[in-house]
């Protein structure tokens, strides 16, 4: 038999959803490569503090996948400026056929796969560099991340302490379909679970959850935040932060707000306590 109707569709709406950049933002010699299990090579870059007076101590780590039409040197900034600011480290991907990462048709899967070699890494190899871990995406880059946060919540202990989502799409369907509200629910739940279903896969989360989204986004519609902030489970609740800005300006017009809001969510997610202003 062929393919179902609905792998059909995911398949055929790949190629319009993954948009690499047309040009590479760094040097092959600023990154560092791990394999997955298909034995893609993927590009990794790991960005620490800029002081140094506590050398040899470790700081908590955030495991960031970027949005669509980026790579690492497009995302550097805002991943130093976040890495100086909460004073912790950042690492960054890519994903197949983004940046330095090898070439290949880029999927959900093939997302999938790559966060997991990242987490890998980052739980082996740089194991001694960081204290706590957290997961963190932004626009399309939530689908891997909440993907990784779903299957770690499925291991014993506490791999990570929180999801931090940031400009979330609710599913494949929801963003390329503006219109889906018109949708009868029944076929819109079907839809939403063909292609990212970040809504639906959000439920298996059992880790503190904070999301942030801009009113002003045309391209990933705040609708789609209020979704998937409606399907966290009630115990991995955090408020959310809805802020006057657009898709790719968050950081800039409010960014002290931004980074005591993450500073708050994060030393909640490690202690269980709000911390003091």
């Amino acid at each position: 038999m062929g393919q179902s109707s609905s792998r059909m569709f995911a398949y055929s709406i790949q190629s319009m959803v993954f948009s690499p950049p047309a040009e590479i933002g760094y040097l092959s010699t600023e990154a560092v490569f791990v394999e997955t299990r298909d034995h893609k090579r993927i590009a990794c870059m790991l960005l620490s503090p800029g002081h140094a007076e506590q050398a040899g101590v470790k700081k908590d780590m955030i495991l960031y996948s970027h949005g669509n039409a980026e790579d690492m040197g497009s995302a550097r900034d805002f991943a130093n400026w976040m890495s100086n600011e909460l004073d912790c480290h950042v690492l960054l991907y890519d994903y197949v056929n983004y940046g330095r990462s090898d070439k290949g048709l880029m999927s959900e899967a093939a997302m999938y796969s790559t966060i997991t070699a990242v987490y890998e890494y980052c739980s082996t190899d740089l194991a001694d560099v960081y204290q706590d871990l957290f997961i963190m995406g932004r626009s399309l880059g939530t689908t891997a991340s909440v993907y990784l946060a779903s299957t770690l919540c499925k291991l014993p202990g506490r791999p990570y302490k929180g999801l931090i989502l940031q400009s979330p799409i609710a599913s494949g369907f929801r963003v390329l379909c503006p219109a889906q509200a018109y949708v009868p629910a029944p076929v819109s739940s079907m839809l939403d679970r063909v292609f990212c279903p970040v809504a639906e896969e959000i439920q298996n989360v059992n880790r503190p959850v904070f999301i942030i989204h801009g009113y002003e986004d045309r391209v990933v519609n705040i609708a789609n935040a209020y979704c998937v902030a409606a399907n966290v489970s009630p115990a991995s609740v955090w408020p959310p932060l809805y802020v006057s800005a657009g898709h790719n300006d968050i950081e800039t017009r409010h960014p002290r707000l931004m980074i005591s809001q993450l500073e708050q969510f994060m030393h909640y997610c490690k202690t269980g306590t709000l911390k003091r202003e």
